[in-house]
């Protein structure tokens, strides 16, 4: 199993992707490229999601470690609903 899996948006319109197999969130831009790649402790990161509202952090769970990290990030998370 490899590819995208957990997708989460910031405030400026970057996409967080989940990459199994790929050992990092790769961060795209509004216009699809590829702004960042934030290396994790692990190689199966499953799902992202943005911490409390205005908080520049997001959370990851990775399965090849079982462990629940947290990354720094430039943007707060979109909210959910409005």
């Amino acid at each position: 199993i490899a590819g995208p899996d957990g997708m989460a948006f910031d405030s400026e319109g970057n996409l967080y992707v989940t990459v199994v197999q790929q050992g990092d969130i790769t961060v795209l831009g509004p216009d699809g490229s590829v702004k960042e790649r934030q290396e994790i402790d692990g190689t199966f990161p499953t799902n992202v999601a943005f911490a409390r509202p205005g908080e520049r952090r997001v959370l990851v769970t990775e399965g090849s470690r079982n462990q629940l990290l947290m990354l720094a990030t430039a943007a707060a998370g979109l909210p959910l609903y409005a």
